[in-house]
């Protein structure tokens, strides 16, 4: 149901509807997640767990890029609940500064922007099958 809405559906859902969409995603795939925005999410809004291995997400719905602040939450979330890795989606793009931080973070972090959407699960898979 829900991986069947196009991107450009996605830019009209609220941030807390694309937080739904994105767990429902990756459940719809068999990634176990949980939407943790309720529980206190200190910077992760997901935490999803590929075969044994926690990624804390943090999801940003946004009109314009999603800079470095995005990273910063995504890898402190992830410490808080325990996650060894992070990521951040978007139905967006990233600025270079989120790029440049992700990239050289102590804890691996992914990001997924607008046209990697359609792979959110292999990309995830791949993702924690790589670290």
């Amino acid at each position: 149901m829900y991986k069947r809405q196009a991107l450009d559906d996605l830019d009209q859902l609220s941030g807390a509807e694309f937080e739904q969409w994105v767990t429902a995603v990756l459940e719809e795939a068999g990634i176990p997640a949980e939407n943790i925005r309720d529980q206190g999410d200190f910077g992760v809004d997901v935490v999803a767990t590929v075969d044994g291995t926690r990624i804390g997400v943090q999801v940003k719905r946004y009109s314009s890029s999603v800079g470095n602040s995005a990273v910063q939450q995504a890898l402190a979330g992830s410490g808080y609940h325990r996650c060894p890795l992070a990521a951040v989606v978007t139905q967006s793009t990233f600025t270079r500064a989120a790029r440049e931080q992700a990239s050289r973070a102590r804890v691996p972090v992914l990001l997924v922007e607008r046209d990697g959407i359609p792979d959110l699960a292999q990309r995830l898979r791949e993702f924690a099958g790589a670290q």
